[in-house]
């Protein structure tokens, strides 16, 4: 390769339907991989709250034993902000559900959801300015607890609940009716521009091929577990539809897996530098007899009445969702953008509306703030703000990690102790 061959940042490879960013790479030089790459935003929302038992801890800062819900979080010590003592001002599960990313519900909200600022700020020139993905519908008339995001004071935005759909979204290009026919028969994606990228590979240092050709595997594992659990070939298996043309995977494990996967690809090759992942509904009775020893609903089990029975269930679920969570940060952390990780460049923001859903608990939510958001914020362990501080005040906080003034935003007080 000759040293002097450099390629843009925003290099894509391109065929005929299809249209693949690419994650940094030397070739495309210095500012490729430098400490100054893109800053990106990941919130995880999930239902129901906590068993507090088993998510509290004790003490402040680093090297602390975890409990039982947050032990999938050990291994991050360094690289997280397990905080506590912020209060939700909503009421039930509807108004705690979009207080989410509002700090407050939305009928009280005047400004969009934090991540739709942040994506108005640094998501514009991007393929997709924010991607929102979900994995289950509304439950009856709750179409406001379906979503905490929101692209104005009264707009709601549906998750996207489809791997495929966000796939296409992301990789395919359908700009006239002869690429939409050629795209929709081609069985991959790679397919469309092996060409371009036989010839790319050809150019770049060993140490680029050895990422690139991660990236396109990467990218082919995904089509492939996209096609089976889409079109299972034994159609009475787990993997088939929940009801004719709901197009949404029995399978919860790989449907979660994949929505994360897809994310972690899109923060990667910059196709958008801001996610939203509904984990699950604000009023979710999903099921979770595939982990060993549930037999309740989600919802059901959260409304435990101290039964040891209800909350040990209860707490399973609640490790369910940590171990994607932590899932995802692993993957973040082992993409390289210079002298740091994706991880580090990014926030991921995971916890629940409420505490605890025996009760509809607002006190002490369980939140997780991972990354640095490129060294705006500081990891210190569990941190502890005093009795009666809004969450809005981390959601502020939050904004301005992302250069965002925000005085005022929603009912906050002032800012939570994260900013470096």
């Amino acid at each position: 390769m000759s040293k002097n061959w450099k390629i843009p940042r925003r290099t894509f490879l391109k065929g005929l339907g299809a249209c693949m960013a690419l994650p940094a790479l030397e070739v495309m030089g210095d500012e490729a991989v430098s400490s100054e790459s893109p800053k990106r935003f990941l919130s995880m929302f999930m239902p129901n709250g906590v068993y507090p038992p088993n998510w509290d801890m004790t003490g402040l800062g680093k090297g602390l034993a975890y409990s039982p819900i947050l032990k999938p979080f050990e291994s991050f010590d360094d690289d997280i902000n397990i905080i506590s003592g912020l209060d939700s001002s909503g009421k039930g599960h509807v108004e705690m559900t979009n207080s989410f990313l509002s700090g407050v519900s939305r009928d009280k909200a005047k400004t969009p959801s934090i991540d739709q600022m942040i994506a108005q700020k640094i998501g514009q020139d991007t393929r997709l300015p924010s991607l929102v993905v979900g994995t289950e519908p509304p439950r009856g008339g709750k179409v406001m607890a379906s979503t905490v995001s929101w692209s104005s004071v009264s707009t709601m935005i549906t998750p996207e609940l489809n791997p495929q759909n966000i796939f296409d979204s992301m990789f395919k290009s359908y700009d006239t009716p002869e690429m939409r026919h050629l795209m929709n028969r081609r069985k991959s994606i790679i397919d469309a521009v092996f060409g371009q990228a036989k010839d790319l590979r050809k150019n770049i240092s060993s140490a680029d091929r050895v990422k690139f050709d991660e990236y396109i595997s990467g990218v082919r594992e995904v089509e492939r577990r996209i096609e089976n659990l889409m079109n299972p070939a034994n159609k009475s298996s787990k993997t088939t539809m929940l009801r004719p043309g709901s197009d949404i995977p029995r399978d919860r494990n790989e449907h979660m897996d994949l929505l994360c996967d897809l994310m972690v690809l899109g923060f990667m090759t910059e196709t958008t530098h801001v996610g939203t992942i509904m984990m699950g509904h604000g009023f979710s009775r999903k099921s979770f007899t595939f982990l060993d020893g549930v037999s309740l609903d989600h919802h059901t089990m959260s409304h435990h009445k101290n039964k040891e029975s209800n909350y040990d269930q209860y707490t399973r679920v609640s490790q369910w969702h940590a171990e994607k969570v932590a899932r995802v940060l692993a993957k973040m952390k082992n993409v390289k953008e210079g002298d740091k990780t994706l991880l580090d460049n990014s926030l991921v923001l995971f916890g629940a509306g409420m505490k605890d859903g025996n009760g509809h608990i607002k006190t002490d939510l369980p939140l997780i703030l991972a990354g640095r958001a490129g060294g705006a914020v500081k990891t210190q362990g569990r941190i502890a703000d005093k009795a009666k501080t809004p969450y809005a005040n981390l959601l502020s906080s939050v904004l301005e990690a992302y250069g965002i003034k925000n005085k005022g935003f929603a009912d906050s007080t002032g800012k939570v102790d994260i900013l470096a």
